[in-house]
């Protein structure tokens, strides 16, 4: 039986990540663009969908199933670029998936997940988006955008899998940073994905019970990492892409634990260095599903509180499910940096 629940579960875990690296593929529409780097977009696609259906209709397993067959068809049409990956490191990325398995298998769920990660998921699945939720729980105060990502996992009276976007990210990652160390040289960003590595695989020993910080942290350290290499790229058009990657995984990671905002100085400092080669392109389409994704879930948020950003009075309005209550919650759910 556990022979059968582990294959079933590298299928499984296969499909999705091909799925997400289809989405990220359609998101890019970058013809020489890395098979793991679309999976990190994969990943922002599927929350801007998620959070923007959600708005109209309950995410079923209808929709989770829609958009698992939309990034396929994606993959499939660019099946070139898993082609481009050798024999040798498909061994490589196999072995670490088979090594990194007992994390998932092992995990131990964290007292939040009872708390308000279960019932934000619960409440995504069976119910399109209520004005004032807030009201009816106090933890639906402040919202996390991958638990909209976690609710496509939750099937009718089974959670298992809703963690199961926790260990793919962090699998990702894992062999995203073997594979940039092995082609790029050794320079400053070679060094610091080697101690992110390292600090990943000693601190997150488990999944869940880390809740939103391993999404988290995962992209601030891709946010870096993409700093570091626009500053080591000479050619113009590498520092575009490379800007864009690195104030595209800044916002997500805020989106996804607000304590990660200091995180968009990194974004700040590169776009006043290089306003001039960069000016032009913060108006391009990619860009702008960027700055869309932020402004759907920030009026995701509204509708929940009656606040834009939570904990801030000043983004409030005087709306009939607004409650000052709110603004202490922060205390309560020890919302500080």
């Amino acid at each position: 039986m556990i022979v059968i629940d582990t294959i079933f579960f590298i299928l499984f875990s296969s499909v999705v990540i091909l799925s997400l690296s289809g989405l990220g593929r359609a998101f890019l529409q970058n013809r020489d663009n890395d098979f793991f780097l679309n999976i990190f977009f994969g990943f922002i696609l599927t929350s801007l969908l998620v959070t923007f259906i959600h708005f109209f209709v309950k995410i079923n397993i209808y929709i989770s199933l829609s958009i698992l067959f939309l990034g396929l068809t994606f993959a499939l049409k660019n099946i070139h670029e898993i082609n481009k990956i050798n024999k040798k490191d498909r061994i490589i990325y196999l072995i670490i998936f088979l090594i990194l398995i007992p994390i998932f298998i092992t995990q131990k769920y964290h007292e939040d997940f009872g708390y308000y990660h279960l019932p934000h998921i619960v409440n995504t699945v069976n119910e399109k988006i209520i004005f004032g939720l807030a009201n009816a729980n106090r933890a639906f105060v402040h919202n996390s955008i991958w638990l909209n990502i976690m609710s496509t996992f939750y099937l009718k009276d089974n959670f298992n899998f809703v963690t199961l976007p926790n260990f793919l990210i962090y699998l990702i990652f894992i062999i995203f940073s073997v594979n940039q160390i092995i082609k790029n040289e050794k320079n400053i960003s070679y060094f610091f994905l080697i101690v992110s590595i390292f600090y990943l695989i000693l601190k997150f020993t488990r999944i869940s019970e880390f809740g939103n910080d391993i999404p988290a942290i995962i992209f601030s350290i891709l946010s870096i990492f993409y700093f570091f290499r626009l500053m080591e790229q000479e050619e113009i058009e590498k520092k575009k892409d490379y800007f864009f990657y690195n104030f595209s995984f800044a916002i997500f990671a805020i989106l996804i634990k607000f304590s990660s905002i200091p995180i968009i100085i990194f974004s700040i400092f590169i776009f006043l260095k290089h306003h001039k080669i960069l000016i032009k392109d913060i108006f391009k389409f990619k860009f702008v599903l960027i700055y869309s994704l932020g402004l759907i879930f920030f009026f995701q948020q509204f509708i929940y509180t009656g606040c834009f950003i939570f904990p801030s009075i000043v983004s409030c309005l005087d709306v009939s499910w607004f409650d000052e209550y709110f603004l202490t919650s922060k205390e309560r759910l020890e919302l500080v940096n």
